[in-house]
């Protein structure tokens, strides 16, 4: 039924696939004779597993099952370009300020634009720039 269950949804037991020939148990009875099962498993979407840094079992002090854990990566890529947001103290800096009215006014004082939407959509896309860059 596991086996089936793993199969169906593209499941990985962790510590198979990076332990195939080692044995190792999850609980041990206490009692004679001495029993060991491995009854617990780490199971994981099998498109995750190369994300696996580390696996292993340790000792529980409060049961006779040993603990599972799991060392994941969630993102080990590199970052790529975010979103910029724009820095809303730059309106009480001065230097800001001026550097956004001299664009205004250079932009103003063009005669290439065919209309005032076209001029007010290139001042909103050097005010952007000027501010990423100000930033």
């Amino acid at each position: 039924m596991r086996i089936e269950l793993m199969e169906t949804l593209d499941l990985a037991d962790i510590w198979r696939e990076r332990n195939p020939f080692q044995k190792h148990f999850t609980w041990s009875s206490n009692v004679s004779p001495d029993i060991h099962c491995r009854l617990d498993f780490f199971l994981i979407f099998r498109n995750l597993v190369s994300q696996v840094t580390r696996n292993f079992f340790s000792p529980s002090l409060q049961s006779d099952h040993f603990i599972i854990s799991l060392d994941i990566t969630i993102f080990a890529g590199r970052r790529g370009p975010s979103f910029w947001k724009f820095n809303c103290s730059f309106p009480a800096d001065e230097n800001y300020t001026l550097l956004i009215q001299d664009i205004i006014v250079a932009i103003n004082s063009t005669e290439q634009f065919l209309n005032a939407s076209k001029k007010w959509e290139f001042i909103k896309f050097k005010v952007g720039m000027v501010s990423m860059n100000y930033s």
